[in-house]
C-alpha cells in the first residue's frame, strides 16, 4: 500500500483536539456557571460532573500519549498486533458512543464483552511477541508497543465506570463532587 502521510495525519489530528477542548470548554462553562447544578445538587447533576471530570481525564490521558507511529508500523506492521490494537480501539469507540447515547437517554449501557475478549487476546498476542522478537535494538519498540496496550486496558477501565453512570444511579457523596469541582 502506500506509505501514510504522517504529517498530515498529525495536522488533522491536532485539529480534532482543538475542536475537542473547545467542545470541553463549552460543556464546562454550561456546568459550572450554571450555579443551579451545583448548589442544587442533584444526584443527576453530580453524577453529570463526575462524568464530565471523568471524560476530561480520558481526553488528557489519550492526549499525553505519543508514540513514533512511523517506526511502530516499520518494526510491527508483519506481525498483525497493531490491527489488533486498531480492532480494541474501534470498540472503545463503540463503547463511548453507546455511553453517550445512554446518558442521553436514561437508558443504561453496558461494557462490551467484545471489548474485554480482544484487549485479553491481544494482550497474549504481545507476549507472544515478546518472547519471539525482542531482541537487542528492539527492546525500546515493544516498550512503546507495551505501553499503548497498557493505556488501552486502562480506557477499558474508565469506560466500565462511565457505563455505571450511564444509569445515574451511582452511590456520589455531595462531598466528593464539590471536592472535585474546587480542585
Amino acid at each position: 500500500g502506500s506509505k501514510p502521510d504522517y504529517d498530515k495525519i498529525n495536522e488533522r489530528l491536532m485539529l480534532q483536539q482543538v475542536s475537542v477542548e473547545t467542545h470541553q470548554n463549552l460543556l464546562s462553562d454550561l456546568l459550572f456557571n450554571t450555579r443551579k447544578i451545583i448548589k442544587e445538587s442533584t444526584q443527576t447533576g453530580r453524577v453529570l460532573i463526575k462524568i464530565y471530570m471523568d471524560v476530561a481525564e480520558l481526553f488528557e490521558s489519550v492526549m499525553t500519549t505519543y508514540q513514533d507511529y512511523d517506526v511502530l508500523h516499520k518494526q510491527f506492521d508483519d506481525t498483525g498486533i497493531l490491527e489488533e490494537y486498531r480492532q480494541i480501539i474501534s470498540s472503545l469507540s463503540d463503547e463511548m458512543h453507546e455511553i453517550g447515547i445512554a446518558i442521553k437517554s436514561g437508558i443504561d449501557s453496558q461494557p462490551l464483552v467484545a471489548t474485554s475478549t480482544l484487549i485479553e487476546k491481544t494482550k497474549s498476542n504481545f507476549e507472544q511477541l515478546r518472547v519471539n522478537f525482542m531482541k537487542g535494538d528492539k527492546l525500546e519498540y515493544f516498550v512503546g508497543l507495551g505501553r499503548i496496550l497498557r493505556n488501552l486496558e486502562d480506557l477499558n477501565e474508565r469506560l466500565a465506570v462511565l457505563h455505571k453512570y450511564s444509569t445515574y444511579e451511582v452511590e456520589l457523596k455531595k462531598s466528593e463532587t464539590n471536592a472535585k469541582i474546587y480542585e
